[in-house]
């Protein structure tokens, strides 16, 4: 008997408006990168950003979004474009200025990215280096703020698909039972 493979699917997870501003999903195929504690890139779906106390835009572990982006002190209005760009109106001002830009990355092959912890995975030899990509573009999705993704599991299939897997092994499991009961009559016939 040989041990199957597990894979990870990235495929898109239902979307849930949150409406706090620095909340990002990536609607279609993509990560965001960011810059982990030890100074490694870490690579993530999980859009659920939040502000440091320096502006920083991070992950809820601390973690910089790459290319970093801080919103300034004062700043009124935070938004954040289907094409990554990220800006800001001032208090006192009408006009939004650009801060920065998110940008997505994309691999030939995700599901052989290897999972770090916290939502976040590394490239590996099966996975490819990654592609940076506008968003929008190079088949990378687009972003929509104030909407978080969710998970991508559908719990009815999944239960449906264990259930199968049980009546498999059921059976097999009857079969070679039956298998050894009529080896154990033949030998008692001698």
């Amino acid at each position: 008997m040989q041990t199957g493979t597990t894979s990870r699917a990235f495929a898109q997870g239902d979307l849930t408006t949150t409406q706090n501003p620095t909340d990002v999903a990536i609607q279609g195929a993509g990560f965001f990168r960011v810059q982990q504690l030890s100074g490694d890139p870490g690579y993530t779906r999980a859009g659920n950003f939040s502000l440091d106390a320096t502006g920083r835009l991070v992950t809820q572990h601390g973690e910089v979004v790459d290319p970093g982006i801080t919103v300034p002190a004062g700043a009124t209005n935070l938004t954040i474009k289907a094409d990554g760009t990220v800006s800001v109106t001032m208090s006192g001002s009408t006009t939004p200025s650009d801060i920065g830009k998110i940008n997505l990355y994309t691999f030939a092959n995700p599901g052989g990215l290897s999972a770090i912890g916290n939502n976040l995975f590394a490239p590996s030899a099966g996975s490819g280096e990654a592609q940076s990509a506008t968003p929008g573009l190079a088949g990378a999705g687009t972003l929509a703020q104030g909407v978080l993704e969710g998970a991508n599991v559908q719990a009815v299939q999944e239960m449906v698909e264990m259930i199968a897997a049980q009546h498999g092994y059921e059976l097999n499991s009857k079969v070679i039972q039956s298998a050894d009961q009529m080896l154990q009559r033949l030998t008692s016939l001698r």
